[in-house]
């Protein structure tokens, strides 16, 4: 984009951000017709003197002097129905507590201001409800949150303002669900967030969200910050102080969002302007302007892409620059907001001595800046930039370096002044202060002390720091040095009374004059001109020169000489021939060049004008052209319009023509291998391509073996083989091939395939696949014999590579775990923190399976976290898209949407026992008969491995899981129908399964504690005559008791 183009594009965005400034700012303090406030509607709350009344469906139900309970009535009262009720709140009120939404409520606050004198967590609070609407509200405090929408769907917030919060609005997915449950469908428009303690808007697991003209002014934390937020859109953002010398941003993406698209963003003066980190990815934002945004550590990242994938920044500014990290990610950003921001160059003459202030040449950080009695050399000049704040920096033309006070311990009068490599620290910063219209002094933003010349007059000899600029020594002239010229001046296309010139220029410089014959003629900010009214046939000499923001000119460039076209003589009305033969010469994946056959014309023919897709791009003199900065695989259509000096004109016809298609297909997903007797049929997810697949190439043990049009292979000919690596690859028709999704393939008859007894060594009693110890661990009696424990310091094991490599999985072990911190592993197989499978012993109130690629998000098991001190029996087992977990031969927790299989981790390099990939604990416990299976056991294989167990040491099985009991059972005995009282279970979802007296699966069964339920009805028609286990368990806790059914 143009300089130009920049600029219109900023001064557009600005106007717009002003528009709805205004439109926000009007409507919310409540330009509001008096009509508007006093209409009647069919739910509504007004104030009439002291009291407020409140309206339900058309007719006054009530009034109090509580502005609370008037809202609570219109809100939940049931003469009507609750859901969906449509609320409009006519008057402003102090709340005594938090207020909650219906499902389906909409509310109207018509401008008026919601303030609190309680300190209850949030204003306005939402939690598992949908389809809700906010609309024209200001918000004064809050707590925690003025507006806090959790675990709700089909959300919209319009025309609200909140301030003196802690965060202004926060729309998550938690309620008591897991962190990663999502919500949907959320809308936040034309909001305003004013000096809240942390963010402004935040959002947390949200899918399908569009934000829109956001104002954040004075924010703790981030003006708009998105977490594990996906499939949206932004509009404008407006920060202003968001974090200022903090670490959070004007906008911020953070854990895993992705698929984000923001139009706008204006950040000034905030910790970083846009900061996206922590496996965010594929988002864009197509303009960005960070002005004077300093983090906690004074360094100017006014953008943040923190590695980060396929996350693009298309266009914009920031001038205390930005660090771009990541694989697909870039920014294109200038480093100048402005004409304040372009350096200009100085010599710095010392007004005591006439020395000039040099760099030496210096380059290391650190080193010493000197005096030159000589002021002709580069290293003695000194680009001078704003920073933040107001502040300027002085980099070296030679080094590169900036002037640095050297501040630190020690510091003093006659202390040195060096360079450094960058001006994001405030001892590279320096005030610029005027003592007279030529001389200045330069005090340092990090000591207060000024540059001072110390009297030293030799060639070489340092500067340094005085604590003030009284003294003449401390005393300097700034001497503007003009830019360098610009260079390639070049003509575009000349005509019989004008020349279209280009040429190339600094960035930093303000503008440019174009002399015609020593004369000036045309000025300009941009690198090229069209200049109009010259005379025919006649010859000019044109230069051009470069003028910086303080108006120092350049000397002329090299000189170009042009002759203007001959007189046309009449002016005429026939059109010169159509251009005809458009050929292409040659084309890549950004540009195509083309020739075609010169036309002709009664007079002459002037120029020829190249469309594409009906936008003017080229005028040349020529028959051919060059057309770039096109996208790649893309077909434009083109048309070339002959023209003559009268301005009449033919154009051929309609030429198109694609340009090289360089982009792979994605990478096939979602691979599965599916079994029966006969065959193995694989199938994947469809690739997808910027111009389209048209096949699939099937590998076989890294070998080619077919390419297909279909997303499914039957392996029917490799049925015999026990283990292969199955790939496939999409390609396009410009044949570009994707990367190779891979699977091993186990055709293995189901089997446990390694056995680790701990009997004093890693040995696999069942195969080959021996572990090896690291650190100390020891060995002693467990549940069978022997087992190996942990210490909790640098104790583990490390099973061989490629453990796990089988589309089916059991891991079943005995556990005795020790406590101590959250997140040690019993086991966690994979290469790294992206590439797992996992189970640790406690997670928050959990016992945690996990599994993730690359490519998929975490997957996760959680059961009731293990208990210290006992021995517990566990098992993961996986088949298909269902994974279950079992504590003591009892399922604990099921996944039936598990689409990650432990063969989609591929060869795992870091298999390992009592230690985590991550920076977490080691185990603190004891393992024994550690087992994997290539199959999943069912319930009852698992509980006959205890029954072995407790065999071997007397253990009863109807012991293994005893819980506390806090439930009650009547009648026991019953026919099979029973009440059961859950009295300290939590809100929320409970599941109750029934095992015979082996331990063997019977039945389940799901309901529902809310509203204050402590009590489920259980109807097994089903169950014989007999004894049986009733386990019962919530999201953190589990209960088995014994049941008598009598017939």
């Amino acid at each position: 984009m143009g300089s130009q183009k920049l600029q219109n594009y900023k001064s557009m965005k600005r106007n717009l951000v002003h528009f709805y400034y205004c439109f926000i700012s009007v409507l919310l303090l409540g330009a509001f017709s008096n009509n508007d406030l006093q209409a009647s509607y069919p739910n509504e709350v007004r104030q009439e003197g002291d009291s407020y009344i409140w309206r339900i469906d058309g007719v006054d139900r009530g009034t109090t002097s509580s502005f609370t309970e008037a809202l609570n009535n219109v809100i939940w009262s049931n003469v009507a129905p609750v859901e969906g009720r449509e609320i409009h709140v006519l008057c402003s009120g102090a709340l005594t507590s938090s207020i909650s939404m219906a499902n389906g409520q909409k509310w109207f606050f018509h401008g008026n201001t919601l303030t609190r004198s309680n300190n209850d967590t949030q204003m306005i609070n939402a939690r598992n409800v949908n389809n809700i609407e906010i609309h024209d509200l200001i918000v004064n405090g809050g707590g925690t949150y003025g507006i806090r929408l959790t675990a709700s769907n089909n959300i919209v917030v319009n025309n609200v303002a909140v301030s003196n919060a802690h965060i202004g609005i926060r729309i998550d997915s938690r309620a008591s669900n897991p962190w990663e449950a999502r919500i949907h469908n959320v809308t936040v428009t034309n909001c305003r967030f004013e000096n809240t303690g942390s963010h402004g808007l935040e959002t947390y697991g949200v899918v399908g969200i569009h934000v829109d003209n956001i104002i954040a002014r004075n924010t703790g934390g981030s003006g708009v910050q998105f977490n594990a937020t996906s499939n949206g859109t932004v509009g404008t953002v407006d920060a202003y102080r968001c974090s200022y010398l903090g670490g959070y941003a004007g906008m911020r993406f953070a854990n895993g969002s992705h698929d984000m698209v923001a139009d706008t963003l204006f950040a000034r003066e905030c910790g970083r302007g846009l900061f996206v980190l922590s496996d965010s990815y594929n988002i864009t934002v197509k303009y960005v302007e960070a002005i004077d945004c300093l983090d906690q550590w004074g360094a100017g990242r006014g953008v943040w892409l923190q590695n980060v994938t396929n996350v693009r920044v298309e266009s914009g500014c920031s001038n205390t620059g930005w660090n771009v990290s990541g694989a697909g990610t870039y920014a294109n950003l200038s480093k100048y907001c402005s004409d304040a921001d372009k350096p200009v160059t100085y010599k710095i003459k010392n007004a005591e001595t006439g020395m000039y202030l040099n760099g030496m040449g210096r380059t290391a950080n650190g080193s010493l800046c000197g005096q030159t009695v000589y002021g002709t050399g580069l290293n003695a000049q000194w680009e001078m930039e704003r920073i933040a704040g107001g502040a300027f920096g002085f980099r070296n033309r030679v080094t590169g370096l900036f002037l640095d006070a050297m501040g630190g311990d020690g510091f003093g009068n006659g202390s040195n002044c060096g360079q450094w490599s960058g001006s994001g620290h405030v001892n590279q910063q320096w005030d610029t202060i005027r003592i007279n219209d030529q001389i200045i002094s330069l005090r340092n933003i990090g000591t207060g002390f000024f540059l001072d010349g110390m009297g030293r007059t030799n060639n070489g000899d340092n500067v340094g720091m005085w604590e003030d600029d009284s003294r003449e020594s401390a005393k300097w002239e700034l001497i503007g040095v003009p830019p360098a010229p610009p260079t390639g001046l070049s003509m575009n296309y000349i005509k019989h009374n004008g020349v279209s010139l280009s040429w190339i220029g600094l960035e930093t410089n303000g503008g440019y004059g174009v002399y015609i014959d020593g004369e000036l003629g045309y000025s300009t900010t941009e690198t090229t001109a069209v200049i109009d009214g010259l005379i025919f046939n006649t010859t000019y000499l044109i230069t051009v020169r470069a003028l910086d923001v303080a108006g120092n000119v350049s000397e002329d460039s090299e000189a170009l000489e042009i002759t203007t076209l001959p007189d046309p003589g009449i002016d005429d009305e026939e059109p010169p021939t159509s251009p005809t033969g458009l050929t292409v010469v040659e084309k890549t994946d950004t540009s195509i060049s083309l020739t075609w056959d010169e036309s002709t014309d009664n007079i002459y023919v002037e120029v020829y004008e190249v469309y594409v897709d009906d936008r003017l791009e080229i005028i040349t003199n020529s028959n051919s052209a060059t057309i770039s900065s096109l996208v790649q695989g893309t077909e434009y259509s083109i048309i070339v319009v002959a023209v003559d000096p009268s301005g009449n004109s033919s154009e051929s016809e309609l030429f198109t023509v694609m340009t090289v298609d360089i982009e792979a297909p994605t990478t096939p997903t979602d691979l599965i291998a599916e079994f029966s007797e006969t065959t193995i049929l694989m199938s994947w997810a469809a690739s997808t391509d910027n111009v389209g697949v048209v096949g699939y190439r099937i590998y076989v043990n890294n070998t080619l073996v077919e390419t297909i049009t279909i997303t499914s292979y039957d392996l029917s000919e490799f049925k015999d083989l026990t283990s292969f690596t199955f790939g496939v690859s999409a390609v396009d028709a410009a044949g570009n091939e994707s990367g190779r999704a891979s699977l091993i393939v186990s055709n293995e008859p189901p089997s446990l395939m390694n056995h680790y007894e701990f009997e004093g060594n890693l040995r696999d009693s069942k195969g080959t696949k021996h572990g090896t110890a690291f650190g100390s661990p020891t060995y002693s009696d467990g549940v069978i014999g022997r087992g190996i424990n942990f210490s909790g310091v640098n104790d583990y094991a490390k099973l061989p590579n490629g453990i796990v490599t089988y589309s089916q999985l059991t891991i079943a072990t005995w556990v005795y775990w020790n406590g101590g911190g959250d997140w040690q592993r019993i086991f966690d197989f994979g290469d790294n923190t992206s590439k797992y499978m996992f189970l640790t012993p406690k997670t928050g109130n959990f016992l945690r399976f996990a599994i993730r690629t690359e490519d998929v998000d975490e997957q996760i098991l959680n059961g009731p976290s293990l208990p210290v001190g006992e021995w517990k029996h566990v098992a993961v087992t996986m088949e298909g898209e269902t994974a279950r977990l079992y504590v003591d031969g009892f399922m604990v927790a099921e996944n039936t949407e598990m689409t990650l299989l432990p063969n989609y981790l591929g060869v795992t390099q870091n298999n390992l026992i009592g230690r985590s990939q991550f920076p977490d604990p080691y185990l603190n416990g004891q393992l024994d008969d550690f087992r994997i299976y290539n199959y999943a056991l069912s319930s009852e294989e698992i509980n006959a491995l205890i029954a072995e167990a407790s065999e071997g040491n007397g253990t009863s099985i109807s012991n293994l899981y005893s819980g506390n009991h806090d439930v009650a059972i009547y009648p026991n005995p019953s026919s099979g129908k029973f009440t059961l009282e859950l009295t300290d279970f939590n809100p929320g979802e409970i599941n109750i399964s029934v095992y015979d007296i082996k331990g063997r699966f019977i039945l389940h069964k799901k309901t529902d504690l809310s509203g204050g339920i402590k009590s489920v009805d259980c109807d097994f028609k089903g169950l014989e005559s007999g004894l049986y286990y009733l386990k019962v368990s919530d999201n953190v806790r589990m209960e088995t008791l014994k049941i008598m059914v009598k017939r």
